[in-house]
Parts: structure tokens; C-alpha cells; sequence
């Protein structure tokens, strides 16, 4: 019996005890076939693919990171009510403080994508999200006993920059799901993180008259340490890169060929050096894909529409692939942003002037509602795109994009006050209309010339 013969089995052997698939899968897909030291998935029905994982297990991980994401987004606003309490207790009449609790979450949030995202491309989903979990736990404790105003908003930064759901969940989406089933799964996962926002002003002010500003953080701290530990027990690896990447590990280990390699693993074994490389990724790709800088100056909201986006992403997606020969552009998931771009600015105009001329309360709720909307239907199909386009680095360009939607958040909430003091709130909101409709053209240039932006710019999309 040959030495190739002995590996094989003993790797099939160890395969049913280690979920490690067999020899049979080298090559296959992989555009290497002729090549026999590239490692791939064991046939297109390899269960160690997540694309093969079962409908229930594929749903269970979308409801468990959509809950997760609930929990971040109630825990960014449950501190609102609270926040004339807090400067009380600290003796501080710095009404900045009120919004810089606020917005000091979002600077987080725009730091820790440029860690999260690169490392998970390194290092696998899993383990990246659950440090970033455990992360949040101990700031939001810090954060509830905090001595001093300083204190609590570098834990509130730190609470923002453990938030990995931001750009993990669609990359982890674009791991499990195939790319016309894609769509579905965004918009469904757009539903919860909506509830956290609703519900955290609410359950802030009760919790803050009942028990006090520092329950606000240690109750986050307990929902998302309990959702934490549903994770360690059920979240499973996702990234099919590192899959395959322990695969040939496990080959080389066994067949003692040391040439055994996956498509997408690199040549260098300088940790240090493929650490910087995938912390500079982000913002390599920023830097190099033409459309992901367009898009991040785009992209900057989130609020309603989710319904929308679950009846049109993937229908309009398979439409348009039955049209041109069965190919699915990344552009085909664009279309419903021109419904978004319009209705942003429309709806600052109806809140502004109804709230200006006090018209009936539900004139302005219309205006809001119209803002929210958009905003989201901005924003899912921004984050479908993202991942069919890039692909196994689809983390990396969402931290791309979500950087500078933080910094914004940052920043701009503070030019709030300013701005309606001077303009009131007719002008201050049709000045914000007026900025909206100057990005009104850019979904139909995505659309027209998306895909030869996105083709000749200097970053190398793998697939």
C-alpha cells in the first residue's frame, strides 16, 4: 500500500471524528484542478461547507446574531434618559456630555471595525466575535461602576468598539447563504437591531427611576453575557477560508506534504507580518476600491424598511440574472436605494416644516418614518452589495464603509444644537434635505457604472 494511500484513509479515519474532510476534496472548485497540493471542500455536498449546513442551523445563527445585535443597539440608547441623572451625580452642567455619551459609542464603533474585521479574515468569525462579546461585557460592568464622567465615556467608547455584529453579520450571512438567497437574510436581520433601538429610550427610564443610571449598563451586561454564552455552545465557524486553511493543516500533518495548501491561504508564515496585512486591509481597500469610497460617503444610516428589502433584494436579483443569462451582477441589489434617496430628503423637508408651523403631531411622524425608511433601504442593499462583491473580504470592505459612517455619527450629532438654535427647525432640516438630495444621482451612477468602477479599481477581489 502507497504512502498516499495510508494518508488518505487515515485522513477519512480521522475526518468522522474531526469533521476534517477527506482527499477527495482537493482541488475541487478551487480553478487549481491540475495542481494536486491545492485543498478545497470535499464536493459540493461537503456539510463542512456552511453554505451545506441545514436550513434550521443557517436561520438559528441569523436570529442569534440578530439578537445579539438587539442588544448592542438597545445598549447604545438605554443611557439617554439616564444621562441628566448621570451629570447630576457627577456634578457636571457640560450639556455636551448628554449627546458626547451618545456619540462617543459611534467613534468606537468606527476604531474597532478596523481590528475586527481584518482579524476575523485571520483568525476565523468565531473567535473574533466572541472576544468582542466578552469585551462588551466588561466595559458595560466598568461602565456601570464608573467613578467619574471620564471614566464612563472611555468605557462607553470601549463598549462601541467591541461591537463586531456591524460588519461580521454580513460576512457571516455571505459564508452561509448562496448569493440569491442573500438578500433575504440581510433583511430579516435588519428587524431586531430596529426592536433595540425602540425599546432601549423606554426601558432606560424606567430602569433608571426604579434603580438607578448604573443598571442601564449592568443590564446590558447581562443580556449580551447570557446571549454570549449561547454563542460559545452553538456558533460554529463559518469562514470556509480558515475551514479550509485547519484542512490542510490537518492534510499536511498526516500525508507529511508539506506542499498541501488551500486556495486562499498565503504563502508567508510570518504571523506578524499577516497581521499587519489584515489590519491594514480596510483601509487598503478604502483607499483602492473606487466604489467602496463612494459608498462609505453614502452609506451613513440605518433605521426602517426592512419589509421592503425582504419582498425586493432577491427577487429583483434572480429577475435581473433571468434577464442577462443567468449572471448576478453585484449591481442587480442596487435599484431600491433610488426609493431610499429619494424619500430621505423628502422626509426632512415634512418633519422640518410641519414641526416648524406645530401641524398635526402625525405630519412630523410621517417625515420621520419617510427618513427611516430610506435609510434603510439605503443601507441593506449597500450591505447585500458589499457581499457579493467582495466576497471572503466582504468584513473588511463593510469596516470600510462603516468607519466613516461612525465618524459621522461622532461628529455631526454635536453640530445638532448649533444648527436648529440658528435656522430652526424648518431651515436646519431642509438644509439637511438639501445635502440629501445632492447624493440623489449616486445609487443611478452605481448602478450605470458600478461594475466598471468596481473592476478597475486597484484592489483584487478573491472569490
Amino acid at each position: 500500500m502507497s504512502k498516499a494511500t495510508i494518508a488518505h484513509n487515515q485522513v477519512s479515519h480521522d475526518a468522522e471524528k474531526t469533521d476534517i474532510p477527506n482527499l477527495q476534496g482537493i482541488n475541487a472548485g478551487t480553478g487549481k484542478e491540475q495542481d494536486p497540493n491545492f485543498v478545497d471542500f470535499d464536493g459540493p455536498d461537503d456539510l463542512t461547507n456552511p453554505l451545506n449546513w441545514s436550513h434550521a442551523h443557517k436561520w438559528g445563527v441569523v436570529w442569534l446574531l440578530s439578537t445579539m445585535t438587539l442588544i448592542v443597539n438597545l445598549a447604545t440608547v438605554i443611557i439617554i434618559p439616564a444621562a441628566p441623572m448621570i451629570l447630576t451625580e457627577f456634578a457636571s452642567t457640560d450639556s455636551y456630555y448628554t449627546i458626547l455619551l451618545v456619540t462617543i459609542w459611534e467613534l468606537g464603533e468606527a476604531v474597532g471595525p478596523l481590528l475586527t474585521a481584518p482579524l476575523s479574515e485571520m483568525y476565523g468569525r468565531s473567535p473574533i466575535y466572541n472576544c468582542a462579546n466578552i469585551l462588551f461585557v466588561i466595559a458595560s460592568i466598568g461602565g456601570g461602576f464608573s467613578k467619574s464622567l471620564s471614566m464612563l465615556v472611555a468605557f462607553r467608547f470601549l463598549n462601541g468598539m467591541a461591537v463586531a455584529s456591524i460588519v461580521l453579520n454580513p460576512g457571516i450571512v455571505g459564508d452561509m447563504f448562496v448569493q440569491e438567497e442573500r438578500g433575504t437574510a440581510l433583511s430579516w436581520m435588519g428587524l431586531p437591531p430596529l426592536l433595540g433601538t425602540a425599546l432601549g429610550p423606554v426601558i432606560g427610564g424606567f430602569l433608571t427611576q426604579a434603580k438607578g443610571w448604573r443598571w442601564a449598563f449592568w443590564l446590558s451586561a447581562i443580556l449580551c453575557g447570557s446571549c454570549e454564552l449561547i454563542f460559545l455552545l452553538f456558533f460554529r465557524e463559518s469562514y470556509k477560508v480558515l475551514i479550509l486553511a485547519r484542512k490542510a493543516a490537518k492534510l499536511r500533518e498526516i500525508s507529511g506534504n508539506g506542499h498541501l495548501r488551500c486556495a486562499y491561504e498565503s504563502s508567508d508564515t510570518n504571523r506578524f507580518a499577516l497581521l499587519k496585512r489584515a489590519i491594514v486591509r480596510p483601509g487598503q481597500m478604502l483607499v483602492q476600491s473606487n466604489i467602496l469610497l463612494l459608498l462609505a460617503i453614502y452609506g451613513l444610516g440605518m433605521i426602517g424598511g426592512v419589509v421592503f428589502c425582504r419582498l425586493t433584494l432577491d427577487r429583483y436579483l434572480k429577475k435581473m440574472s433571468a434577464l442577462h443569462g443567468g449572471e448576478m451582477k453585484p449591481e442587480y441589489r442596487l435599484p431600491p436605494m433610488i426609493l431610499g434617496s429619494l424619500l430621505i430628503p423628502s422626509g426632512f423637508f415634512l418633519y422640518g416644516w410641519s414641526a416648524e408651523y406645530a401641524i398635526h403631531w402625525i405630519v412630523p411622524i410621517l417625515g420621520t418614518t419617510c427618513i427611516g425608511f430610506g435609510l434603510l433601504v439605503t443601507t441593506l442593499p449597500l450591505s447585500a452589495y458589499l457581499v457579493d462583491a467582495f466576497k471572503v473580504h466582504a468584513a473588511s470592505g463593510m469596516a470600510a464603509v462603516v468607519v466613516l459612517r461612525c465618524i459621522a455619527g461622532t461628529v455631526l450629532p454635536l453640530a445638532g444644537a448649533p444648527l436648529y438654535a440658528n435656522l430652526g427647525l424648518g431651515w436646519g432640516n431642509s438644509l439637511l434635505g438639501f445635502i440629501a438630495i445632492a447624493f440623489v444621482p449616486v445609487p443611478l451612477l452605481f448602478i450605470k457604472y458600478g461594475e466598471r468602477i468596481r473592476t478597475h479599481s486597484k484592489y483584487e477581489v478573491i472569490s
